[in-house]
């Protein structure tokens, strides 16, 4: 990928000073949103340089809707993280929405428009969690709503 994201441990680090820095009165709170491109080993067999232009446009469509003090990683391919500074309650739904929003748009990759569907899994601040434990819950909502999704 041309736009380098930084891994896993990066991610769960700026988690973790997130949470840390966060203020006691403060009615937001840090947030973590797991992107995962839905059949991403089938997609990546049957053309590995579609799909790596594929995902180097996910990842600059997520980067444009990373604040400052927000941070984007990869996982893994086909698995982005979103470790948001500070979301109140009520505008977490709509940051899905735009998470959303930017992987639905068409991508054209060689001239032909690519449809990449894609789940989005959000976990919370509560007390007493740490980056690894939003990661955690964030992962098992993720394999919740794919798994939901198969049975439809």
């Amino acid at each position: 990928m041309t736009l380098l994201l930084p891994g896993q441990s990066v991610v769960l680090a700026r988690l973790d000073e997130m949470i840390a820095s966060q203020g006691s009165n403060s009615s937001a709170h840090p947030a973590m949103y797991l992107v995962g491109v839905d059949d991403y080993e089938a997609l990546s067999e049957s053309d590995q340089l579609g799909t790596e232009a594929a995902m180097e446009e996910i990842a600059v469509r997520l980067d444009r809707l990373v604040r400052t003090a927000d941070v984007l990683g990869l996982i893994q391919p086909g698995l982005f993280v979103l470790a948001a500074a500070s979301v109140a309650p009520s505008s977490a739904g709509a940051v899905m929405e735009r998470v959303r929003g930017a992987i639905a748009l068409p991508i054209e990759v060689a001239g032909q428009p690519l449809s990449v569907l894609a789940h989005v899994a959000v976990s919370f601040f509560v007390v007493g969690a740490t980056a690894a434990s939003m990661l955690s819950e964030a992962e098992a909502e993720l394999t919740h709503l794919r798994n939901s999704s198969k049975k439809e």
